[in-house]
């Protein structure tokens, strides 16, 4: 994923569930603790550019693994980037918070979500 101060918080979900479909990340303006949920409350818009909510360095590309654990990329980008964000997995017709399955990795949270048999929604 390339972040720039002109991208938006959409473009980068964009960029994030095209690598895994039924996955996608939101971003808040507080952080989460390990294995806990984020608030709906502290949901930023999407339509904010990056550099209005952070002043950190953009200019390194941030390389998605699917071996990376989700509690490990959300972390990540928390550290090098400023940014609160939260995985969450399709289940069915919902998106549900990842939370307390955080120690699992980003290919295997796309593939529990393909699990159930939907479709991605567009």
């Amino acid at each position: 994923m390339f972040l720039s101060p002109d991208k938006t918080l959409a473009d980068l979900q964009t960029d994030f569930s095209e690598q895994y479909p039924y996955l996608k990340i939101e971003f808040y303006d507080t952080s989460h603790k390990k294995t806990e949920y984020s608030k709906p409350i502290s949901l930023l818009d999407n339509t904010l550019k990056i550099g209005e909510i952070t002043h950190f360095d953009l200019s390194e590309k941030f390389e998605l693994a699917d071996d990376m654990t989700v509690g490990l990329f959300e972390q990540l980008v928390r550290q090098k980037y400023g940014l609160n964000i939260q995985v969450f997995r399709r289940s069915g017709t919902f998106w549900v918070q990842t939370g307390i399955t955080d120690f699992m990795t980003l290919k295997e949270q796309n593939e529990r979500g393909q699990s159930f048999g939907y479709r991605q929604a567009k």
